[in-house]
């Protein structure tokens, strides 16, 4: 259920992409102010179904960067997995059917989406299992050479730990809120997430984490620095977290600092 769930996620996003786009809510939530920008006034004329602007403001190659500051805001509103569903060729594809439903030039496009659908829905279908295959099998080797390196463990779960630096503080408990420095990556070494990266550590509460988080720094202690490898059920599963560039069926690579155990701590050597 949970792949079907995210299969109709991407095919929305390959069929109905402007729908995402288009509307001025959405690019004044993506765009910062600009307090340096005075704003002009100007007038506009429709050419068939293009409204062609004449006012004063940018021109010449500044709007070219601007337009293409545009298409870069379009594919943020999009799975980050979708490139691995689409070749940059069918990409070339997809840019034209684009291009020719906002400029009016496609065939009763609604009909195409129409007679299309289910074979498209199909097509992606198809290529996440693969995707989703593929993921799983490089994880479980990972895991498996992670768990031989010198020092792992694993817990209960599956998570394979691996010491970096050791620490004496307060081990947390389930209940605990602790502040941590980490780095997220996927097994091919791609970091998706990163506290270091933002120059400063992230606090949060332990029950409101991924599960391979919860079992793995509960066996750390405040201080400790280690590297979790999590196995997908145990972090964001067949479904994957698409927006921040996880793949369904990954498996995660952390390295994580228990700086400090805010609360709940248990046992150790309180520093």
């Amino acid at each position: 259920l949970s792949l079907r769930r995210h299969t109709m996620r991407l095919v929305l996003a390959l069929v109905l992409p402007v729908l995402l786009v288009v509307s001025t809510t959405a690019f004044s939530r993506n765009f910062p102010v600009n307090h340096g920008m005075t704003s002009r006034r100007g007038s506009a004329r429709r050419s068939g179904e293009v409204v062609e602007f004449e006012m004063e403001g940018p021109s010449g190659d500044e709007v070219k960067d601007l337009m293409y500051v545009m298409g870069l805001n379009m594919a943020e509103q999009l799975p980050k997995d979708l490139k691995q569903l689409v070749s940059a060729e069918e990409l070339e594809m997809v840019m034209e059917g684009l291009v020719d439903s906002m400029l009016g030039r496609a065939e009763d496009p609604m009909g195409q989406l129409r007679a299309n659908g289910e074979k498209l829905n199909m097509l992606i279908q198809q290529r996440a299992q693969q995707v989703l295959e593929v993921a799983a099998k490089a994880g479980l080797e990972y895991l498996e050479e992670a768990a031989q390196e010198e020092g792992a463990t694993k817990t209960k779960g599956g998570v394979v730990m691996i010491p970096m630096e050791k620490g004496v503080g307060q081990y947390p408990t389930a209940a605990s809120t602790v502040q941590v420095h980490y780095k997220g990556m996927l097994v091919d070494g791609t970091v998706f997430d990163s506290s270091y990266s933002r120059g400063e550590p992230t606090t949060f509460p332990l029950n409101q984490v991924i599960k391979g988080w919860q079992e793995g720094l509960q066996e750390m202690q405040e201080g400790s620095k280690c590297k979790l490898v999590i196995p997908s059920d145990l972090g964001y599963g067949a479904q994957g977290a698409p927006q921040a560039g996880i793949p369904g069926g990954a498996t995660l690579v952390f390295e994580v600092e228990l700086i400090k155990v805010l609360s709940g701590g248990v046992g150790g050597l309180v520093l």
